[in-house]
């Protein structure tokens, strides 16, 4: 029986070395760089190019920082784990590679894969030398501390950045993205060329990061039912099409989304896209882009990724998969001053933290719902969401209580919570996008103005006394604009708190304010 390799390839710290810096410039042609490793670069490295690679039937995940190939000759095996990591470490100073093999024979099954998983995950723990190294006599870039290779335009640059300056020229990810409607000159270099597209005075953008949900537990599926079908040696191809048909589904997605969104907007021809993709492959999507377009396109793209992925699996033919995928997003509203490394690190985390809030409270369903979460970050730093919601997003009034209690050796009152972090909000359950863009309109809108001000007034007075903000807000209602209050689904104070001690209002006039550019 001939003895096969199961190859394997992770790619790490890809955010840091894509975020690492405040230019756009540098982000695009970091996420270049990071499109051609399990692309381009890993063909070049077994000797084929880049069509050949996507007809090669070994090639099982070529996608997303990943790389699973299996080899038939073992010197072969041998020579691309020893020459991989130099060559992408020299393409991409920043990045690490881990590498692993496993011996298989005849055919990949799961135990293979998962026995690779357990072996990357141990290589990932050992320290790698990096090859940008240089003694205290050295110049190093006054922005990253690593020796300087280039003085460019004035400023010192190591050979990350300049790699990544060359490689923004480049155009995959945004033919993908933009897809007829792309043009070079078109393209945003500058965080400034995406918010002046809103006004000269508009400074907000958004961290799109979206990921599909439970991919892992439909893999295990997809091999139990094969297993089941007595067709375990078509798990590596299955596996394939799988991987394929989800980069397309993300892929096709995305550049809809846009399409689709910027048939709505207005935008005169002598700015740039409004848009920055940074990451499209596998089920992950990272983008930049004008804050006031961030959830109008989140919510397409969840929408057609789920759409699209259920019509592309049916090739499978696998009841397992037959439902198709759904996808959660986390959205960072940060202005352009904010360091992108914090603002991509909080999407990851609100989409994280969407993803199991989703899981949790639909358990019971096949498809984890489809849903969003959102902050505008008003602070200095970000940490732990948990930490954020306890500093920013919640009143507790139990505490002056209790520090009365202690005082006096009283027995404590029950403790009393209002929480602003309303979300996430789904496509197809409550609380819904739809509703929430509709209490926006509403909001933004002229005959809104009114409400709005008066919701802010509560907002401001729920800080210190829940009683007189209810009092206030009941009183602005009964003289008010009973109608419009009525329209949002509020006839009095109590309303506007939902019996979860939450609030959707401070959501409602976050996006009101991220659409017309306040502070």
């Amino acid at each position: 029986m001939d003895k096969k390799y199961l190859y394997g390839a992770s790619v790490q710290g890809i955010q840091g070395f894509i975020f690492q810096t405040q230019a756009l410039r540098e982000i695009a042609g970091g996420s270049e760089l990071v499109e051609q490793i399990c692309t381009t670069k890993f063909a070049e490295a077994i000797g084929k190019d880049f069509q050949q690679l996507e007809q090669d039937q070994n090639a099982i995940i070529t996608a997303a920082g990943n790389i699973k190939y299996v080899f038939d000759d073992k010197d072969k095996c041998a020579s691309v784990v020893m020459s991989f990591p130099k060559i992408i470490m020299e393409m991409a100073p920043g990045i690490t590679l881990s590498q692993a093999v496993v011996e298989i024979e005849n055919f990949v099954q799961q135990k293979d894969i998962d026995l690779l998983e357990e072996r990357l995950k141990t290589q990932r723990n050992m320290p790698f030398n990096p090859i940008s190294f240089g003694t205290m006599g050295i110049l190093k870039s006054r922005k990253t501390g690593l020796p300087v290779v280039e003085n460019f335009k004035g400023a010192y640059i190591d050979q990350s950045q300049q790699q990544k300056r060359k490689s923004a020229q480049d155009t995959r990810i945004g033919k993908l993205f933009f897809g007829d409607s792309f043009k070079i000159e078109k393209m945003p270099f500058d965080l400034h060329d995406i918010t002046q597209s809103k006004g000269k005075n508009y400074s907000w953008l958004a961290i799109v990061h979206a990921d599909g949900n439970n991919m892992g537990q439909m893999i295990q599926k997809m091999a139990a039912e094969l297993s089941a079908q007595g067709k375990r040696e078509n798990y590596a191809l299955t596996l394939r099409k799988f991987s394929l048909l989800i980069d397309k589904a993300t892929k096709e997605a995305a550049a809809e989304a846009y399409s689709l969104l910027m048939e709505k907007v207005e935008l005169d021809s002598k700015y740039k896209f409004p848009f920055r993709p940074v990451i499209i492959g596998g089920d992950d999507l990272t983008v930049i882009c004008r804050a006031d377009l961030a959830l109008p396109f989140s919510t397409s793209f969840l929408k057609l990724f789920a759409e699209k992925s259920k019509e592309y699996l049916q090739e499978l033919n696998l009841s397992s998969v037959k439902g198709g995928i759904t996808a959660c997003a986390g959205i960072a509203f940060i202005k352009e001053s904010y360091p992108f490394h914090y603002g991509y690190q909080l999407a990851e985390i609100l989409c994280s933290h969407a993803k199991k809030e989703a899981k949790t409270r639909f358990i019971k369903q096949a498809l984890t719902p489809s849903c969003l979460m959102f902050h505008k970050v008003l602070d200095s730093y970000v940490e732990d969401f948990k930490d954020i919601t306890e500093r920013e997003l919640t009143i507790d009034y139990s505490r002056s209580t209790r520090a009365r209690n202690d005082i006096l050796n009283e027995v404590p009152e029950v403790e009393e919570i209002l929480r602003f972090d309303y979300g996430p909000y789904y496509l197809d359950q409550q609380p819904s996008v739809e509703t929430f863009n509709k209490n926006v309109q509403i909001l933004g809108s002229e005959e809104g103005k009114s409400i709005k001000s008066s919701f802010r007034e509560w907002l401001t007075l729920l800080q210190n006394n829940k009683a007189m903000a209810h009092q206030k807000l009941n009183r602005m209602i009964s003289v008010g604009q009973k109608g419009v209050f009525r329209k949002i689904g509020i006839d009095n104070a109590n309303q506007a708190i939902h019996s979860n001690h939450k609030t959707p209002v401070y959501d409602w006039l976050t996006i009101v304010s991220i659409n017309e550019g306040g502070n």
